[in-house]
């Protein structure tokens, strides 16, 4: 029975320490490592897009560049968080 467990606690500590060593720099080109070209390529287009539409004015009723209108809208969002005495 101990050799059984010590086989298996030893081959659970091995491949934690493979995984380890494998996730050290997940920035790279390996098969293991995280895609960060493809994540800023889509933020970068999501971006693209966001201003786009802002230029093309399909979200007039969300831009505010009136500096009342934000004080307004930010007194209105945050009037629960401040108590009246």
């Amino acid at each position: 029975m101990s050799p059984m467990v010590v086989f298996a606690s030893s081959f659970l500590i091995m491949i934690l320490a493979i995984m380890g060593t494998k996730l050290v720099d997940p920035f790279g080109y390996d098969k293991v490592d995280i895609p960060f070209e493809a994540f800023c390529e889509t933020i970068e287009s999501q971006i693209h897009a966001i201003d786009q539409r802002g230029k093309s004015g399909a979200s007039k009723s969300l831009v505010y560049t009136d500096d009342r209108s934000m004080w307004m809208i930010k007194r209105r969002l945050t009037s629960h968080l401040v108590s009246d005495n």
